[in-house]
Formats: C-alpha cells, sequence, structure tokens
C-alpha cells in the first residue's frame, strides 16, 4: 500500500527555515529535531531567502509589478483574435490564388489560339 505524502503547514516550514538561518544547529539537527528529510530543511530555507525581499516591498511596489505584467486572459483572448485573422487571410489568399491561377491558364489559352490562327496579338 502507498504512504501517503506528509503535507506540513506554513507555521512548521517557518520554524524550520528560521532554524536553519539562525544556524545554531547542523541540518541534520533540524531535521532530526523537525522529523524531516535534510533536503526539505535546505528547500525551505533557501525559500524563505529568497522571498525575504518581499517582506520589505511596500503596497505601491506590488501593484506597480502587478500592473507591469499583463493579463492572461487578455493575451489569450488577443490570440484568439489573431488567430482567426490569420486563417481568413490564409483562406481568401487561396481563394484569390486560384481565381488567378484559372484566369492565367484562360488567358494562355485564348494566346495559343489567336496565335495558332496567325493574328497578332
Amino acid at each position: 500500500m502507498p504512504r501517503k505524502r506528509r503535507s506540513f503547514s506554513a507555521t512548521v516550514k517557518s520554524k524550520v527555515a528560521l532554524d536553519a538561518i539562525k544556524g545554531l544547529k547542523t541540518v541534520a539537527e533540524i531535521a532530526k529535531l523537525h522529523q524531516v528529510h535534510t533536503s526539505q530543511v535546505v528547500l525551505w530555507k533557501r525559500q524563505v531567502l529568497e522571498g525575504v525581499e518581499s517582506v520589505f516591498d511596500g503596497p505601491t511596489d506590488r501593484k506597480v509589478k502587478a500592473a507591469d505584467q499583463p493579463q492572461t486572459a487578455e493575451l489569450y483572448e488577443q490570440i484568439g483574435k489573431l488567430n482567426m485573422q490569420l486563417e481568413w487571410i490564409k483562406k481568401s489568399g487561396r481563394e484569390r490564388s486560384l481565381r488567378n491561377a484559372s484566369g492565367s491558364i484562360g488567358n494562355t489559352r485564348s494566346l495559343a489560339f489567336v496565335s495558332s490562327v496567325g493574328c497578332s496579338v
């Protein structure tokens, strides 16, 4: 029977990460104390250290970052419109090229007929 994965709350992760950041104990000791794997301790420590800058970002900084990123729904809508336009252009281009091809065949036939009769064009 497969083992179910353990999930840890944010408070447990933060306690483990802060213990690791303090450096009073080794990673192995912290892992044994909290009954987690050493790689988890290192991972949570790295996540805390990478995310510490966001703690000091003001609300205006967060709004600016959110405003810089276009909304995905708008982008998907624009992609859909562009795909439809591209298909329409391809379709109309094929029809136009077929009309031109059939017209040019007719012109060469009429030229061949005129030249076979002996008339000058």
